[in-house]
């Protein structure tokens, strides 16, 4: 239970502070923007599948909930606008991989740290 909330907290804040930072560094169109993002919550999901091996990548989807509950939001309450269908299927598959990275992330970390505890048995 423990990790669980600390991966949604984690997911919060890194909602909150991420798109903020990334944005005033290299700015909101640069082609750094998005590849920084996914790293973030690849690193984030590594670290957590690290300290909570059992739980791995499963933590990972906790960590991205708060982006597919703000892009359901901001796609229920934006204005009808024209649509450029190639742009909306680019954010789409960008964010998307925002939503993979926890996961995939979490499985590597839970990976590392159980390869670590197995070797650390041997040389006892």
């Amino acid at each position: 239970m423990r990790a669980t909330a600390v991966a949604i907290t984690l997911g919060l804040v890194l909602v909150l502070v991420t798109p903020t930072l990334f944005g005033l560094v290299p700015g909101p169109y640069s082609r750094l923007y998005m590849p920084l993002m996914i790293g973030t919550y690849g690193i984030s999901g590594i670290a957590l599948g690290f300290v909570w091996p059992e739980r791995g990548w499963r933590l990972g989807l906790w960590l991205g909930l708060f982006w597919v509950v703000l892009l359901l939001i901001a796609l229920l309450f934006s204005d009808p606008v024209p649509w450029n269908l190639r742009l909306v299927i680019k954010d789409l598959i960008d964010y998307s991989l925002i939503v993979i990275a926890g996961p995939l992330g979490g499985a590597v970390g839970a990976i590392i740290s159980r390869r670590r505890m197995v070797d650390a048995s041997r040389r006892s």
